[in-house]
């Protein structure tokens, strides 16, 4: 039986001297096992799910351009993501400790990757476009990847 997402409230942020709302998701008081994020988020910032180990499945809009820095990490429950075409970013250790994680789905959009983005993701497998950064990023860091 397919775990049940649940859609969290928006969490809206205010920018230093702007009353205007942000359009970035923070949630790490949030951890279900499924969640579908909603869809008017641009980011999931800095450690919105840091430590959800029962976070097993993610549903990301998209809407959502960047994975901000450690955004996932500890998450072991994770075991794939699929990050839609939007995505341009994937930050600093965003899926650190991140044990269980076996696929991730980069598209070719994707134009930077920090570093230390997958750090302790041992059996992980990046899915992208040949020829893509992710591709590239894979390379380099010894990462095993497939080309789609």
């Amino acid at each position: 039986m397919a775990a049940r997402c649940t859609t969290p409230p928006v969490a809206m942020h205010h920018s230093s001297g702007n009353d205007a709302p942000s359009s970035a998701v923070r949630l790490h008081f949030l951890c279900g096992v499924c969640i579908r994020l909603p869809e008017n988020i641009t980011a999931i910032e800095e450690a919105a799910f840091e430590g959800c180990t029962n976070l097993e499945e993610i549903k990301i809009p998209d809407t959502v351009t960047t994975n901000g820095d450690d955004a996932f990490s500890g998450c072991s429950g994770l075991k794939e993501i699929i990050l839609p075409e939007t995505v341009k970013e994937i930050g600093d250790t965003a899926f650190m400790g991140c044990e269980n994680l076996t696929k991730i789905h980069i598209p070719a959009n994707v134009q930077s990757i920090e570093e230390y983005a997958f750090e302790d993701c041992e059996n992980l497998t990046i899915y992208t476009p040949a020829t893509s950064y992710a591709e590239q990023y894979a390379k380099e860091n010894g990462i095993a990847y497939v080309t789609i």
